[in-house]
């Protein structure tokens, strides 16, 4: 009914190589440069690695070992504090409905 899962072959030293090759690229120290005015860019792989796309705040922690980057959070465990305020119009739940349904 279903295919059978191949058997594991074991790793040809090349494969073990490459493999070291990668992890060690994905590790390796990223240099950048701050400009004049105190910026920096952080690599594209790094910025979808962590999600960080345009307009998501970072915050930035010092530390004994230096400079620590943290994509910044809502703040709070509940969901809904991030859509605190996007709603321009003071209304009632009631006529607010009332309001997106046409009515």
């Amino acid at each position: 009914m279903f295919p059978k899962p191949e058997p594991k072959r074991e790793l040809t030293k090349k494969d073990k190589f490459l493999q070291e090759q990668i992890r060690k690229q994905a590790f390796k120290s990223k240099i950048m440069r701050v400009t004049k005015k105190g910026q920096v860019t952080i690599p594209a792989s790094l910025r979808r690695r962590y999600g960080l796309h345009p307009n998501v705040q970072v915050e930035f922690l010092a530390e004994a070992e230096g400079i620590r980057i943290q994509k910044r959070g809502t703040g709070s465990s509940n969901p809904f504090c991030a859509l605190r305020g996007i709603v321009k119009k003071r209304l009632t739940v009631d006529r607010y409905i009332e309001e997106i349904r046409g009515r």
